[in-house]
């Protein structure tokens, strides 16, 4: 399967320089975002920076990043095809819910963020896709019950990925199993 992604990259244009992936009809995922989001993947599971290209663990953290990326872009275009929209406040006020029932005290969330190398807006962000992720398996969902929920939510799920993909480049030296043509 692997073979027959690159074969499918290949046959794509270049991205635009400063571009690591683009999903048809969302922002693309910048060099920028990849590399901070890197730089989060490395110190949460305890590094102190992020691995160069060629480390010994650049390629799980690369693709880790990427399939994280690239999925939150998917669940938003798929989100935004159903005309599911969430509004910043919508937003805000789950994460202090989120945070009120993680945390015991402003220190201990400002932990968190220090050995997860993110910040508020990376939360937000992550609160943001984990909103729309729920209010699309809602909508897959809806007037159906019993096996019948089951069966929408599988086919969804099994469609989802193929459609997602079909719409996804990523450039050279970015190319996970998440990148079609």
């Amino acid at each position: 399967m692997q073979g027959s992604i690159l074969a499918l990259v290949a046959a794509v244009a270049p991205l635009p320089p400063g571009v690591v992936a683009q999903i048809d009809g969302s922002a693309p995922v910048t060099k920028a975002k990849f590399e901070h989001w890197l730089h989060v993947a490395a110190v949460s599971r305890g590094d102190k920076k992020a691995p160069r290209p060629g480390a010994k663990h650049y390629p799980a953290l690369r693709d880790q990043t990427l399939e994280f990326l690239i999925s939150a872009r998917w669940i938003q275009g798929e989100a935004r095809e159903r005309h599911i929209s969430l509004t910043r406040a919508q937003v805000v006020a789950e994460y202090r819910r989120t945070k009120r029932s993680s945390f015991k005290s402003q220190r201990e969330f400002k932990t968190f963020l220090r050995k997860s190398g993110m910040t508020i807006d990376d939360v937000l962000f992550r609160v943001r896709i984990d909103m729309s992720s729920n209010a699309v398996r809602r909508s897959v969902v809806a007037g159906k019950t019993g096996d019948a929920r089951q069966k929408a939510l599988d086919d969804f799920v099994a469609a989802f990925r193929d459609k997602w993909l079909a719409r996804t480049s990523c450039a050279d030296g970015y190319v996970t199993d998440d990148c079609g043509g």
